[in-house]
């Protein structure tokens, strides 16, 4: 259980960061709509876009906090996890200088291309490309920031790379929100960004050196970490595809405007993602150091992550469909209609989270190409159902052939890990999650929908009653998995392993109202 409460507690600190980073990114997303016309914030929408795919390709990762979709974690995690492990300290420090400059190198010259007058004015027209340069510059400081990030986690540290994620993202989205009030538009937005993103990257880089060994060898195999680069760069820009297509494909098909309202209502639904991808960001250098005699033991770990995933992303993704029309509100009247867009995203991320751990085990055991064809069978089927449904439903139709496209990898993820003797699935507490949140979301839906229609008129009551309905939703999902009997003794003893001492008695009481 050591190994199993080492991965919880770096992945309780990564999804951590995430919802603080979720948190902040929705205030300051209140004050972009209500600051910022909507083909404004339709602009700033897509220079996000071009951003996370800059820093897709320069760190040849998605993003540690925050991509939604399938985590990646670049070679810094997986190589410098098990040199360290060797004794190869001095190699370990070579992959992580190496990733600097590569993610330096590639991220200048992406920004240099999108800095060329011809380049930039196309991006933003009918307005001004001086936010785009802005942007450019975002991507070389955020590119190396998640190299120093990844770094932190492949040397055994996640707890701690989740705290300075979380600092990076308070201050990346506060000077955001303060430009934005002082009037300096999309450009602003960017120049905050950059702000926060170098916070991160100098505090990270300072810290993975820190803990990174500076003895041992330095022999380092280069054909195994070049082909690993050379994946997972390859399975990253799937998985920008996998998490963005939607969003460029509303762009193309539908304009700024309602961009605006989609980014709105796919960024709402990425809470659901938060904990497999960061299941998969820890469980993948850990997964890495196990040797062939561990086996049993990583079977059991992954079993038992099918599980904690489930208890987690069940509950977050049908109780954010339930209370959706009421934090939509948050960023205006007209984004209310993005209702049916997250509880289509959000139900489908919850149910096939158990796919995180599948792909964990892809890219321990060096099956990055399975991972990659898994994405792009998903990524396929995205743009084939969106083809075929967006005449048809709009908006809706997007996010229902993202749906699609999330079952489809899931699907594939299993039979991959199933030819290699590692599928596994903790199949009752998957289903006893997934009935008590259905029960949940749906209850507290309907107590949402008949408070707004006699008691709550105005948008700021709504949005109130939305967040007032949260923990009635916690402990109503509780209780049911209660009346299910779905928590076991062996759930209360990794929580006290997990959990600080002085929540010893909330674990008891847990223990005796949960059993």
């Amino acid at each position: 259980m050591e190994v199993e409460v080492k991965v919880a507690r770096g992945a309780a600190s990564l999804y951590v960061a995430s919802v603080v980073s979720l948190v902040l990114n929705t205030a300051y997303f209140v004050v972009l709509t209500n600051v910022l016309t909507a083909p404004l914030v339709g602009l700033v929408s897509l220079l996000n876009l071009l951003v996370l795919a800059g820093v897709t390709v320069a760190s040849l990762s998605l993003p540690a906090v925050g991509a939604v979709g399938g985590a990646t974690p670049p070679a810094v995690t997986r190589f410098i996890a098990e040199y360290m492990k060797g004794g190869r300290g001095r190699g370990a420090r070579r992959v992580f200088f190496a990733s600097i400059l590569i993610a330096a190198t590639i991220s200048i010259s992406i920004a240099a291309f999108l800095s060329v007058p011809s380049v930039s004015n196309s991006i933003s027209f009918p307005f001004s490309s001086q936010p785009v340069v802005f942007a450019a510059i975002d991507t070389v400081i955020l590119a190396i920031a998640q190299v120093g990030a990844f770094s932190m986690i492949g040397a055994g540290r996640a707890t701690r790379a989740g705290i300075v994620l979380a600092i990076g993202a308070l201050v990346r989205y506060s000077a955001a929100s303060l430009l934005l009030v002082l009037g300096w538009g999309p450009s602003g937005v960017f120049i905050g960004f950059s702000a926060g993103d170098l916070v991160l990257a100098m505090s990270s880089i300072f810290l993975a050196l820190r803990w990174i060994p500076s003895s041992g060898e330095q022999r380092v195999d280069g054909r195994a970490v070049t082909a690993y680069m050379v994946s997972v760069l390859a399975s990253s820009l799937i998985g920008y595809g996998v998490s963005q297509t939607d969003r460029l494909l509303a762009f193309l098909q539908r304009g700024f405007s309602d961009l605006a309202l989609y980014n709105a209502a796919s960024v709402g639904a990425a809470v659901a993602a938060f904990a497999p991808a960061a299941v998969t960001n820890v469980l993948v250098p850990i997964l890495s150091s196990l040797r062939e005699e561990d086996y049993p033991q990583k079977r059991e770990i992954l079993k038992n992550y099918t599980r904690y995933v489930s208890l987690v992303s069940f509950p977050m993704g049908f109780g954010l469909a339930a209370i959706a029309p009421s934090i939509l509100r948050l960023f205006g009247e007209n984004y209310a209609a993005g209702t049916p867009i997250i509880a289509v995203i959000g139900i489908s991320i919850s149910l096939t989270a158990v796919s995180s751990v599948y792909s964990s085990s892809l890219l321990a055991s060096g099956k990055t190409y399975k991972f990659l064809v898994g994405n792009c069978i998903g990524l396929v089927s995205l743009v084939t159902v969106s083809f075929v449904l967006v005449p048809i439903a709009g908006l809706l139709g997007v996010a229902l052939a993202r749906a699609c496209m999330f079952i489809v990898a899931a699907v594939a993820f299993a039979l991959f890990v199933r030819a290699m003797g590692e599928f596994v699935i903790d199949l009752r507490g998957y289903l006893k999650a997934l009935a008590s949140s259905a029960v949940t979301g749906g209850v507290v839906y309907a107590l949402l929908t008949l408070a707004s229609a006699t008691l709550v008129h105005t948008r700021i009551g709504v949005v109130i009653l939305g967040i007032g309905l949260i923990p009635v939703g916690i402990i109503l999902y509780l209780l049911t998995m209660k009346l299910l009997r779905a928590f076991s003794e062996r759930d209360m003893e990794f929580a006290e392993q997990l959990l600080p001492k002085s929540f010893s008695r909330v674990v008891r009481l847990a223990r005796r109202f949960l059993l």
